[in-house]
């Protein structure tokens, strides 16, 4: 199997009634509404792309890239790299599976493993055959479960406004897993990283398998979401891509789609992990006014009071 080609292991999830849904109060949806105003096209920058390579991690390589802009936006750090391959073995355990068989997992396991193991650093527990689903160290564990418990997920309704409001509000990517069609292997989706809808006829004939990527921006004018994947910087735009909007807002085609967030200790408690740690080159915290200097229309992410946080736990019906 070719890089180009990679395993579409993403598993569709159980519902689960006990899913956080993340949604906007009459003031944030106004918030929104003036933000979409504002810019027809916008896009988050991404410090790293990453390659999962022939394993089913693609959930795992998603979540790590979603944690690393996490950091970058509360810290300002833009060196960690988290291990992939440490919360893809987590997640397979928490799934009670046999980790030989390497069998793909769901968005909320591998969030839920982030919140329950935490997360290690790739140069920790490295990508690579030695370590290929191994399980980790107890070293590795120690260091991973510093930085558990810092980060909660939600479900994210399938609402433009909302969708726009995370990504230029909060600057947080959203973290999705989609049904896979045959025109999604084609020569023209590996050159331009443009997903098409599929066609009644795939549709009909159901999914060749499953995949999660971050979304990352949107386009108003072609009405599709950007996308970053997981297969490094040969496939689309040097490792970009969409996703149509229509695409997105059908449960049945992208059955999840979950917003990290973090604690409002995250930055304290990052700061401690690495300094215990050794990491010598952390940046200095930003702080709310600074940031507000910066440009007096942005509320920073680490200004997002657990009360906010809170305000958006409504459980599923």
């Amino acid at each position: 199997m070719s890089e180009q080609n990679p395993k579409l292991d993403y598993q569709v999830p159980k519902p689960d009634e006990r899913d956080y849904i993340f949604e906007l109060s009459d003031h944030e949806k106004d918030k929104a509404v003036l933000l979409s105003a504002t810019s027809s096209v916008f896009q988050l920058p991404v410090i790293k792309i990453e390659s999962q390579g022939q394993l089913g991690s693609c959930t795992s390589f998603g979540l790590t890239t979603n944690l690393e802009n996490i950091i970058y936006v509360v810290t300002g750090d833009t060196t960690y790299q988290a291990s992939a391959l440490f919360n893809y073995t987590q997640s397979l355990i928490l799934d009670s599976v046999d980790l030989d068989s390497d069998p793909g997992t769901t968005v909320r396991s591998a969030c839920g493993n982030l919140r329950l193991s935490g997360s290690c650093r790739e140069k920790s527990w490295p990508y690579n055959d030695q370590n290929r689903l191994q399980i980790p160290t107890e070293a590795v564990y120690e260091e991973a479960f510093k930085l558990a418990r810092l980060i909660t997920y939600f479900e994210v309704k399938r609402d433009p406004e909302v969708i726009k409001y995370i990504l230029m509000k909060l600057r947080f990517f959203i973290l999705i897993g989609f049904q896979v069609y045959p025109s999604y292997q084609t020569q023209a989706v590996q050159d331009t990283g443009d997903i098409p809808f599929p066609t009644d006829a795939e549709r009909a004939a159901g999914p060749i398998g499953g995949h999660c990527f971050n979304i990352i921006g949107f386009d108003d004018t072609r009405q599709v979401y950007i996308v970053v994947n997981n297969y490094g910087t040969t496939w689309g735009q040097q490792g970009y891509g969409s996703i149509p909007y229509a695409y997105f807002e059908d449960r049945d085609l992208v059955p999840e789609a979950k917003l990290l967030l973090p604690s409002e200790d995250f930055s304290v408690k990052y700061e401690q992990a690495m300094r215990s740690l050794n990491v010598d080159n952390i940046p200095e915290k930003y702080s709310c006014a600074d940031q507000n200097k910066n440009d007096e229309n942005e509320t920073k992410t680490q200004c997002f009071l657990p009360a906010v946080i809170d305000s958006h736990r409504h459980f599923s019906q």
